[in-house]
């Protein structure tokens, strides 16, 4: 079974890596935007979880 969704929170991910990095955190809102992806694997004992940001503005 794969579950997914859209932007789980990842502006507040990006926010703390603009500010830890000394860039302009208001670039956050194109940058926020991803894709997450979680399949159970190992006959249901481990997760992958896969995340994609297209969208990351240096």
């Amino acid at each position: 079974m794969v579950s997914g969704g859209f932007n789980a929170h990842a502006s507040n991910i990006v926010s703390a890596i603009y500010i830890a990095t000394d860039q302009d955190p208001s670039q956050n809102v194109e940058s926020s935007h991803c894709i997450t992806m979680m399949e159970a694997v190992n006959n249901g004992k481990d997760l992958h979880i896969t995340v994609t940001m297209p969208f990351i503005e240096v």
